[in-house]
């Protein structure tokens, strides 16, 4: 898009007048409804004058339809072409005498259609806005212009520096210079309008989207871009209300107005139907037809949000459209929708918005149609008390767990003695279930049951059941979540306990007699090694526990040392002490027989209650060079 200097405000003159009253929805009581107007009239929105996607359509037309377009319509401009030497485009203001450029040149010899093309592109703006605006200022796309007499309609063409006080400043005295700087003016004042940053919106304050301004006495909210620029170039209702039916009645054939509705209740049960009817009126220049007689641009509802929550597969005919129930629509009559919305399944308020569409043409103006409604939590609960296990458990032990639920849903709860198999309501272990269930308690690796029969609405319902401790020490957690099964998970607030099952073996190394360093190939040396009981559980020797004796376990280098007068069996070394209890010392007593090859071998080992769990390996280690 270019980019001019300088920033001259037009006001334009005042013409014809007309008011619209805007189909809006409000917030009563936490319900979105159709407020229906006092009185309906010509499609003006004051606050919205044309969408900013629409204004800097730049695609809209192309030159030769440009052309087209004044040639239809009657006026000299079909044939006009600029006699006087005007630099225009973006870097003009630099070059008013010519430059090197592109984005400058002399118009001077230019078809109208030529000129109009470019300073649309070059600015980013809709031609149609620039036609529009050239017939609201001086009615030159229908005129017959007498030249030289009418030469000051052309000079004055766009309105551009001609404010309400009088007279024309002669920098922009042509046609050519009066499209030019114009269209970047419009478009100019837009972006301003819409930036985020206040600098930027303070160059064209108090015309800016989202301000409410003084308008001939009315308080007026700046609703887009288009609509700042726009008032900023003309700051009066007539001027506007003239580009708007001008506008609309050349290039908007499709516009309706709101006239009655029937919305849904504004609570509806999950998966309940209800039947909705819209009334519009056709205000445009163009027939709406239904899908039953115009297969490729049909007339529509679409919906631009929440049709994923409403959609009815039975009455609509896809998921964000509805048919028109009438099947012709002429001008000035009237278009039905019949339909169904469907509640979802998810509780909460929701809000459907709809605006009129022409399949394959145009969407029409989002005038604000929504409805709302609510969704009630019927599946809803609150977290009486608990009974939660004991912060410790020891490996493989049982704890009892209860846990009581109050129902503040419309829908009773009933255990699997009532409903066994269809939608019982129990308790779903959503994360923790593999290191607490109980086979015993418990209905299912995941599942408990509820224990008393049914829990109606404010009633009270029970979980008595028992976890047990897993068999690996650590810490653990789980996390349960109300289910009505085949049916709906509730709400996760967080249920959920904590377990951490202790290290029952545990120790420590106090002293060691190691081997020398240097051994020759077979002999033998003695090793004592001391450790500490620092678990929970007492060790026994192989003297007086043949199943679960308290060993050292050769877990590498066995073969290298291995003493079969000291060893009872290739990687074992029995305990010397016959018990000890946690806190005493453990004696191992051993010989090693060095290898019969020569090197640098290494043993390691760590204790180990067979059947039963090996120790940690804290690094045990002794390294001896046989020579």
């Amino acid at each position: 898009m270019g980019v001019k200097m300088g920033d001259v405000i037009n006001n334009s003159i005042i013409r014809t007048r007309y008011r619209f009253i805007l189909f809006i929805s409000v917030f009563i009581f936490g319900l979105v409804v159709f407020m229906l107007p006092a009185k309906a009239e010509a499609a003006f929105n004051a606050s919205y004058i044309i969408p900013d996607d629409q204004f800097i359509a730049i695609s809209s037309m192309t030159e030769n339809q440009i052309q087209e377009f004044l040639v239809a319509k009657g006026g000299s401009l079909a044939t006009y072409v600029e006699t006087k030497d005007s630099w225009i485009g973006p870097n003009s203001y630099q070059y008013p005498t010519g430059c090197p450029s592109d984005n400058c040149v002399n118009a001077k010899g230019m078809k109208a259609s030529a000129i109009l093309y470019k300073v649309a592109n070059w600015y980013g703006l809709n031609p149609q806005v620039i036609l529009v605006t050239l017939q609201k200022e001086q009615s030159l796309i229908t005129l017959p212009l007498s030249l030289p007499d009418d030469q000051w309609r052309l000079n004055s063409a766009m309105g551009y520096g001609c404010p309400d006080s009088g007279g024309c400043s002669d920098a922009y005295k042509s046609f050519s210079l009066q499209t030019d700087w114009a269209s970047w003016q419009l478009r100019w004042n837009m972006d301003k309008a819409n930036s985020q940053d206040t600098a930027q919106r303070a160059k064209v304050a108090p015309y800016y989207t989202g301000n409410t301004i003084t308008i001939d006495g009315v308080a007026t909210l700046i609703g887009n871009g288009a609509t700042a620029s726009l008032y900023r170039y003309t700051p009066h209702f007539h001027g506007n209300e003239n580009f708007y039916s001008i506008y609309s009645s050349w290039f908007m054939p499709y516009l309706y107005e709101f006239v009655s509705a029937i919305n849904p209740p504004s609570n509806m049960s999950v998966g309940a139907r209800a039947n909705v009817s819209i009334i519009l009126k056709n205000v445009g220049s163009a027939t709406w037809k239904s899908d039953e007689i115009e297969k490729t641009s049909p007339f529509r509802m679409e919906i631009l949000s929440g049709s994923s929550v409403f959609y009815d597969s039975a009455t609509w005919i896809e998921p964000t459209r509805i048919k028109m129930t009438t099947t012709t629509v002429a001008p000035g009559e009237m278009a039905t929708f019949d339909f169904c919305v469907k509640a979802n399944s998810n509780p909460g308020y929701y809000v459907m918005k709809l605006v009129p569409t022409v399949e394959n043409v145009v969407r029409l103006p989002d005038y604000g149609m929504t409805f709302g409604t609510n969704i009630p939590e019927w599946l809803s609960y609150e977290l009486v008390s608990t009974v939660y296990p004991p912060a410790t458990l020891s490996v493989g032990s049982t704890a009892n767990v209860k846990i009581v639920l109050k129902n503040k849903g419309s829908a009773a709860w009933l255990s699997d003695k009532l409903d066994p198999s269809f939608r019982p309501f129990r308790l779903e272990v959503i994360s923790g279930a593999s290191s607490f269930y109980d086979s015993a308690t418990w209905i299912g690796p995941a599942r408990i049951k509820m224990t008393n029969d049914i829990a109606g609405y404010n009633q009270l319902a029970t979980f008595n059941f028992s976890i047990k401790a897993p068999t690996i020490p650590g810490n653990y957690s789980m996390r349960m979540v109300p289910v009505i099964e085949n049916l709906s998970r509730f709400k996760d607030i967080g249920m959920n306990f904590k377990v951490t099952v202790p290290q029952k073996y545990l120790y420590e190394l106090v002293s060691a007699i190691n081997p020398p360093s240097t051994m020759l190939a077979g002999a033998k040396a003695d090793v004592r090694i001391i450790l500490k009981n620092t678990g929970s559980v007492t060790w026994k020797s192989d003297e007086i526990e043949k199943t679960t004796p308290f060993r050292l376990e050769v877990i590498s280098g066995a073969s290298s040392f291995y003493d079969s007068a000291t060893w009872i069996e290739p990687t074992r070394i029995k305990m010397t002490t016959a018990t000890v209890a946690p806190g005493e010392m453990a004696t191992f007593d051993f010989t090693l027989k060095a290898s019969s090859n020569l090197g640098t071998y290494c043993m390691r080992f760590l204790p180990t209650l067979e059947n039963v769990s090996r120790f940690a390996d804290i690094g045990m280690v002794f390294t001896v060079k046989v020579n």
